[in-house]
């Protein structure tokens, strides 16, 4: 019987194993046959070392890849027992890292050891046993040091003149900075199995703490696989859980990939527990925005009760662990991980493998085709071929100008429009904008739960403008792809044609090829190309990764740019923290001075224009910059593959005549080689196609 369910999560691991070891198999049996090449009766290198490049490049991807869970809920849910349980054993200090702030990575190591990260790049390595003595405390105690600190500081901020509620906001940055000083987060390292297979965790703080926590915690949902979302069974998702379940969805995470876990399941009465399922379904509804017969679905799929202190002990008694929940929850993680993300994972990887071996195999029957031509004749070819090699380079840079002008103009429109947008927004805003009641009319002893909601409201605001913005850019930014696609298209169309025209150079009876009656005649000027010529059955039509002749040119590699990257609603560019400040900020000031419903309107611009520049600070506009810039990354990839492809028809023409210069090639030798590495390269590359079609239509 299998006791540990972690077991489940090593066979995702497993499948990239066996795809770079094929991808692997490749690459050695390429280097090996152009580090031959040079011998003695060979007929020189092919040329393949930019197609190793490509191919060491997938695979180191697939090695380095990593599978991480970000675990994510409010504090004291049990999120470190939850991991101990998924690591096989008691490895973080339960009732304590939970409740430090201090996010905490888990990652493998060759011992047990803790390091911590500093806001001044300075680490330092202590053993797990000291961290928690130095920066861990038991629930109870962090809560009565904090109620001691807070009510001893609370009463020096409002003597200081500060209103309640801005005090609050200040005492709860003051205290996380208090309990872990100038900590930014934690590495823990151990030589466990799981952890060993590229599987790591980031434990997070609990995310009623300081808005800056919860930032930094949903600052590492892009690097994740899966959240991991701790609920607690007495309280139905709670506002706070509503709230971070938003940010999930605002920052494009999928339904698919969150993994709800009520924790603390075998505390529930019997009784109660399916009155308490209906609320979690109908709660979870409506923070999903779903309908309640959506959610039920979810249940034992992606939403599980379980028992994790219960399950951890079975684990240390080596029993198993059926009954805590657990089983069924690894196994649909790794379900999870196995058929949903490493299709999409290793999609690119086999691509790229299929394509670069048909490139390959065309070198290979170039070389064939050449093998008997003397040096004379080939010389005469190289010398046909440079003009269609030279208008090759003169696309590729004509296409890097146009992607440098239209990537510069559209980070300075972007970053334009949202200093507009936003300086806008700040100025037309009105107590309309948030459908108020009378303030005359709030009684001073609601203030605080009616700021609450007004925060709640400004928060909501301001996130829909971020959307509006969004959006804008969004098509901005498409429209500028699309003028590219266009370039691409008919630049890449007579880069194919030359790319034709040197081919059937190299390969055709050199007197035939000079004679304009021959149907196989080459053009001495590349302008004379006619474009609209070009063969889309051509056995040559393969350039680049993701581009072929024909209406799929612009498709695969290019394709991937279509959507505009910037994170949603801008949560990476411009930080919640600054949305939750302005609310904060604007009402624990107007409540300060008991400003009157006329005083409102001027009252609550004025602070919105104060608040304004953290929106529009320089260091926010240049990583928005940046952002709209890398936009464009994939275009500069697709170029520099025509380079490398233009580099290796060059290398591997030069390099033959070269060989044929210092010595007799053996032609029958040379073939049966040639030959052979193209069988073997092509059964390789079948093989692992084979294998991930099989894999993906299981």
């Amino acid at each position: 019987m299998n006791t540990n369910p972690n077991n489940n999560l090593l066979a995702a691991t497993n499948i990239y194993e066996y795809f770079t070891d094929k991808i692997e198999d490749i690459i050695t049996m390429l280097i090996l046959a152009d580090n031959r090449a040079d011998q003695n009766s060979y007929s020189g290198s092919l040329g393949l070392e930019f197609y190793i490049d490509t191919l060491k490049r997938e695979r180191d991807k697939l090695q380095s890849k990593v599978f991480r869970f970000l675990v994510i809920g409010d504090k004291n849910r049990g999120k470190s027992t939850i991991i101990n349980v998924l690591l096989g054993e008691e490895l973080l200090p339960e009732g304590a890292v939970a409740t430090t702030a201090i996010p905490t990575f888990i990652k493998y190591g060759e011992k047990k050891k803790m390091t911590l990260y500093y806001d001044d790049n300075v680490k330092e390595e202590i053993s797990i046993a000291d961290f928690s003595k130095r920066h861990t405390h038991s629930s109870r105690q962090v809560k009565k040091a904090e109620q001691k600190y807070k009510k001893t500081r609370l009463r020096q901020l409002v003597q200081q003149g500060l209103d309640r509620v801005s005090a609050r906001s200040q005492l709860a940055r003051e205290w996380i900075n208090k309990l872990i000083g100038t900590i930014n987060y934690a590495c823990l390292e151990a030589p466990v199995t799981l952890l060993a297979k590229k599987i790591e965790f980031i434990d997070t703080a609990g995310l009623n703490n300081s808005e800056i926590e919860n930032e930094k915690a949903f600052g590492y949902v892009k690097n994740c696989e899966a959240i991991i979302f701790i609920l607690d069974p007495n309280d139905q998702v709670s506002l706070t859980d509503k709230e971070y379940l938003q940010k999930l969805l605002d920052s494009q995470v999928s339904i698919e990939n969150i993994f709800f876990l009520i924790n603390k399941w075998d505390n529930v009465e019997e009784a109660d527990k399916q009155d308490i399922q209906e609320a979690f379904t109908i709660n979870l509804a409506q923070a999903l925005h779903q309908e309640p017969r959506a959610i039920e679905q979810l249940w034992g799929y992606r939403i599980f009760t379980i028992s994790a202190k219960n399950a951890l002990k079975n684990l240390n008694r080596r029993k198993a662990c059926q009954g805590t929940g657990f089983p069924e929850f690894t196994t649909e993680l790794s379900n999870f991980l196995t058929y949903e993300r490493l299709s999409c994972k290793l999609a690119q990887p086999v691509k790229v493998t299929k394509q670069v071996s048909e490139l390959v195999i065309q070198i290979i029957e170039q070389r064939l085709a050449m093998l008997q031509d003397d040096i004379v004749t080939l010389s005469e070819k190289e010398q046909q071929a440079q003009p269609y090699f030279a208008a090759m380079k003169d696309i590729c840079s004509t296409l890097e100008q146009q992607v440098n002008k239209i990537q510069e103009q559209s980070a300075i429109a972007i970053v334009e429009s949202y200093k507009k947008y936003f300086t806008m927004a700040c100025q037309n805003f009105s107590q309309n904008s948030l459908n108020l009641p009378n303030l005359d009319k709030i009684d001073p002893k609601d203030r605080d739960k009616f700021t609450k909601q007004i925060q709640e409201k400004i928060y909501q605001f301001m996130q829909d403008k971020f959307r509006e913005w969004n959006e804008q850019s969004q098509a901005k930014i498409n429209i500028k792809n699309d003028q590219l696609k266009i370039v691409f298209h008919e630049n890449l169309q007579k880069y194919l044609q030359y790319k034709e025209t040197i081919q059937n150079i190299l390969v055709t009876n050199n007197d035939a090829a000079i004679s304009e009656t021959n149907p196989h005649y080459i053009p001495q000027n590349p302008e004379e190309i006619n474009i609209t010529n070009t063969s889309s059955k051509s056995r040559n039509n393969w350039i680049i990764a993701g581009t072929t002749t024909g209406g799929a040119i612009v498709g695969g590699t290019m394709g991937v740019v279509t959507a505009l990257s910037i994170t949603p609603v801008g949560w990476v560019v411009v930080g919640v923290g600054v949305i939750s400040a302005i609310g904060i900020g604007i009402w624990g000031w107007i409540w300060g001075h008991d400003l009157k419903q006329d005083q409102f309107r001027q009252a609550i611009k004025k602070q919105l224009a104060r608040k304004l520049p953290e929106i529009l600070n320089k260091k926010k506009l240049t990583l928005l910059s940046n952002h709209i810039k890398s936009q464009f990354n994939p275009w500069y990839e697709t170029i520099k593959l025509m380079k490398d492809d233009i580099a290796s028809l060059e290398i591997s023409l030069n390099n033959l005549i070269s060989q044929k210069h210092q010595h007799q090639v053996d032609f029958t030798l040379e073939q049966e080689r040639l030959a052979k590495i193209k069988t073997n390269l092509t059964i390789k590359s079948q093989s692992i196609i084979g294998e991930y079609t099989n894999y993906i239509t299981k």
